[in-house]
């Protein structure tokens, strides 16, 4: 969206999708809001970068069986700042040349595995735990870009 002539907004949503049965699942599920600005526009190429918060996780469903609803769960929540930068270049009317370098950190959820021996039995436990991490499944991108 075009706030001014020089900043827009920009959405952004990126994914790993995998079906594995009976269990869909969006792995590293991330959405964006960013504030973006060019700082470059000359002729065919342009420069830009933005910066605004996201949100991430991993997004499952299982499948229908036996007349069970399916239902949506998701875990390894995370949220912070991404910052990228973007360089655009024309190739013909309106098909770019697109590449964008995104860096991401924020608080992410883990957990962490602590195996117990007692009275000659393992017990393994879980511990969650938020720490200050970086969310970047996709430093750089490269694509081919159509206005409609």
């Amino acid at each position: 969206m075009t706030i001014s002539e020089n900043n827009f907004y920009r959405v952004h949503s990126k994914f790993s999708p995998s079906y594995k049965n009976p269990m869909l699942s969006l792995n590293n599920f991330l959405i964006s809001v960013n504030k973006s600005k060019w700082i470059m526009d000359k002729r065919n190429t342009k420069i830009g970068h933005g910066i605004g918060p996201y949100f991430r996780c991993n997004i499952y469903r299982g499948q229908v069986v036996s007349g069970t609803q399916a239902f949506w769960s998701s875990d390894y929540f995370g949220t912070g700042l991404e910052y990228f930068m973007f360089f655009e270049h024309l190739i013909k009317k309106d098909v770019f040349l697109n590449i964008i370098a995104n860096f991401n950190i924020g608080f992410h959820q883990y957990y962490q595995a602590t195996i117990i021996n007692s009275n000659g039995g393992t017990a393994a436990l879980s511990q969650e735990y938020w720490g200050l991490r970086l969310a970047n499944q996709q430093l750089i991108s490269i694509a081919f870009k159509k206005y409609l």
